[in-house]
This record gives C-alpha cells, sequence and structure tokens, in this order.
C-alpha cells in the first residue's frame, strides 16, 4: 500500500497503532469481534484457529494480542454460546424426529425412514453413529428387538424358551 505516511509517523503522532486506530473512530476489539463472527458464519460452526487464519480478515495472533485467550475470544464474540444453543436445537429437534417415527411405525426406524429435511449421516455426525442417536432418543433397538421375536413366536402359539426346556429338547435334564 502507498500511504504518504510510515508507520513510524503513527507511532510517533499517536503513541501506537492502536491509538492511531481509536482516534480514527475505529474500535479494534469491536472489529476483531465482528471478523469472528464472519468466519464463523462462512465456516458454519465455532471456528478454530486454522479457521480464522484461512477465512478471516485478521489471524489469530492478532486476536491473542487482544484477548487473554482464543476461548476469550470465542465468548466475547458470542458465537461459541450460539453454536453450541443451535447445536442443543438441533439435537433435540432430531430425538423428536426418531421419537416420532418410533411412535408412527410402531417400531424402530430405519435410517432410510428419515424425513427429507434428514440424511442419516447428520445423526451419525451429531450423534456419533445411527445407534448412538436411536439411545438418545430412549429407544433401546435390543429390546425392541427382543420384543418382536416375543411378539412372532406369540403369533404362532410358541412357548418362550427357558433354560429348562433348551436342556430338555437336548435331553440333557432327567
Amino acid at each position: 500500500e502507498n500511504s504518504k505516511y510510515s508507520p513510524h509517523d503513527f507511532y510517533t503522532e499517536f503513541g501506537s497503532w492502536d491509538e492511531a486506530l481509536k482516534a480514527a473512530g475505529i474500535d479494534r476489539k469491536q472489529t476483531l469481534l465482528e471478523d469472528l463472527n464472519q468466519v464463523a458464519e462462512e465456516v458454519g460452526h465455532v471456528p478454530k484457529t486454522s479457521d480464522v487464519n484461512k477465512h478471516g480478515t485478521y489471524s489469530y495472533s492478532v486476536y491473542l494480542s487482544y484477548f487473554d485467550s482464543w476461548d476469550e475470544a470465542l465468548e466475547q464474540s458470542g458465537v461459541k454460546e450460539r453454536f453450541e444453543t443451535e447445536s442443543r436445537e438441533s439435537s433435540e429437534e432430531m430425538i423428536n424426529t426418531l421419537q416420532s417415527l418410533y411412535n408412527q411405525l410402531d417400531r424402530v426406524p430405519k435410517p432410510t425412514e428419515l424425513p427429507e429435511k434428514y440424511s442419516p449421516s447428520d445423526f451419525s455426525r451429531e450423534f456419533g453413529s445411527w445407534n448412538k442417536a436411536l439411545k438418545a432418543a430412549g429407544i433401546d433397538k435390543k429390546q425392541a428387538i427382543l420384543d418382536e421375536i416375543e411378539k412372532l413366536l406369540e403369533i404362532r402359539g410358541v412357548r418362550r424358551p427357558t433354560a429348562r426346556r433348551i436342556l430338555e429338547a437336548f435331553g440333557t435334564v432327567d
């Protein structure tokens, strides 16, 4: 940039670059917080330091000169709280969707039965796996399978096998 003033001129006149910005009515801290929010919107999650270095106007080191830590910058920008709240709301909505499907189908839903709004990978990303998502929704897949076996046995008039009946069937009980 071709400025008619050198950095030394700003330091001589104002004592520091920050004081020069302040005299010009520029709040550097607020500018940094706004930039951090812009990066968060661009990446779609709480930014990491590498995200700021790649997408931001200012580097991570500039943030450290204005804030005691990266976490403090995230806290003051409101980014951390906003994404945690959105994530909580998203998780709750996903859980409600699973519970609703479970009640409608009267069985454990399959990933392919999700409404168009979601993909199975959304649930894996949010909860770690499809089964963990079911568990978070209070759906006990193992018990549901056992209940289904019980229903089928009942329909066919078969008595539930007990250890004694199994042993009798193999002729090991006198």
